[in-house]
């Protein structure tokens, strides 16, 4: 698969100029053409991946990017190569020019595909914070500050919902408690995932019993 290109369907500026005997030329005239260059390198690199010719390609996330530095470093190596090679005479303008060429168009490839990879975790940030703000909404609409709830799985734990965490959880002070390994009672605060806690119905809640332990331990302290 590769990418054509019709100059007719761009706008290229002013930054181009009428040559005699060249024709039109200049930077912004042959942007689109490089462009479509780069791409038509990023589609083969993804063909050679689909055909086992390596396993990754740096618009993945299952390498990181100290490889992926590793992969444009070499990319950029060929690119000294072939300045240095033209340097020695080794190479006429016209070879030195069409090598240059095929390994900065590599270079700019390998550039985009991890620029890909990066636009993909930034998405993926996006949609889980979204998800996180959902679930703090979620939250406080089912567990306001002030209510009192109970632990689903210990109902002896109960306590006062006292605010929603940046990632959902409902903080909740608890009831003086004889959790302690010691027996000691003591407050406690702590974080529960919303299905883990329910609220407390009024019978639950015996207010009487619970000042009179209240004012036990602070009086024993």
């Amino acid at each position: 698969m590769n990418l054509t290109l019709d100059h007719t369907e761009y706008g290229f500026g002013e930054n181009y100029v009428d040559v005699p005997g060249y024709g039109r030329t200049g930077p912004s005239y042959y942007r689109m053409e490089v462009l479509r260059d780069i791409v038509n390198e990023r589609l083969r690199q993804d063909e050679l991946k689909a055909a086992g010719k390596f396993k990754s390609t740096c618009a993945d996330n299952d390498i990181d990017d100290g490889i992926k530095a590793a992969v444009l470093t070499e990319e950029t190596g060929e690119v000294s190569r072939v300045i240095c090679e033209f340097v020695q005479g080794k190479l006429t303008d016209e070879e030195a020019d069409a090598q240059l060429y095929t390994e900065l168009v590599q270079v700019a490839a390998v550039v985009t595909a991890w620029c890909e990879c990066i636009r993909v975790a930034q998405e993926k940030r996006k949609v889980r914070a979204a998800k996180r703000a959902e679930d703090v909404a979620h939250a406080a609409a089912q567990y306001p500050v002030g209510m009192r709830v109970r632990n689903v799985y210990r109902s002896e734990i109960a306590g006062i919902v006292i605010g929603i965490t940046p990632l959902g959880n409902v903080e909740v002070h608890q009831d003086y408690q004889t959790d302690s390994p010691s027996g000691i009672i003591l407050p406690s605060r702590r974080d529960y995932h919303p299905d883990s806690i329910r609220p407390e119905l009024p019978s639950e809640h015996p207010v009487n019993e619970l000042s009179d332990e209240r004012n036990q331990c602070e009086g024993a302290s």
